[in-house]
């Protein structure tokens, strides 16, 4: 839900400021209370899923470079994840992190498109690269591994620190 929140606040033309106790969350309160997050990658990532979700180049295909550098969070989001991994001892930084936010934007399986079945000889069947799941198999590479799991990590922690400045400990 707070991604959905996220999303439809930082493309709001709407951004007036209400202070009054009581005052239903508005746009403003939500870019606000993910702007202070200290997770600045976290921050990066999730703009970057904003701007691949409302994207004509998802089209179920492969991302090229030039595509992939067409959204504006992408060299930011990039910068920080090649920073991470060349601090985590990878050689080639900027490819493993080029190859994880590709993976990490287009989780679904190649074959299927994401349903998890394909038309064969005009019936339907599971498809047999995912067997179902409707996911990317995840990367043999180690680092490809812990550069995607730094990548959930840092947008669970953005949106963690919003959802508690938002609600505080309350859920919503």
């Amino acid at each position: 839900m707070i991604e959905e929140l996220y999303t439809a606040s930082i493309r709001s033309s709407n951004l007036r400021c209400e202070t009054r106790d009581g005052t239903p969350i508005r746009h403003i309160d939500v870019v606000t209370a993910f702007g202070m997050s200290r997770s600045s990658m976290g921050l990066a990532l999730l703009r970057l899923h904003t701007e691949w979700d409302g994207s004509e180049i998802r089209a179920g295909r492969e991302l090229g470079s030039v595509e992939m550098l067409a959204l504006r969070s992408m060299r930011t989001a990039m910068a920080g994840l090649a920073h991470w991994l060349t601090g985590a001892g990878v050689q080639d930084a900027q490819d493993t992190a080029s190859r994880a936010i590709e993976h990490w934007l287009n989780r679904n399986c190649p074959r299927c498109k994401g349903a998890g079945e394909v038309v064969t000889n005009g019936l339907l069947h599971t498809c047999p690269v995912c067997k179902g799941v409707k996911t990317r198999r995840e990367p043999h590479d180690p680092m490809l591994r812990k550069a995607l799991n730094f990548m959930d990590d840092c947008c669970a922690s953005a949106r963690g620190s919003a959802r508690k400045r938002l609600w505080g400990n309350h859920q919503a």
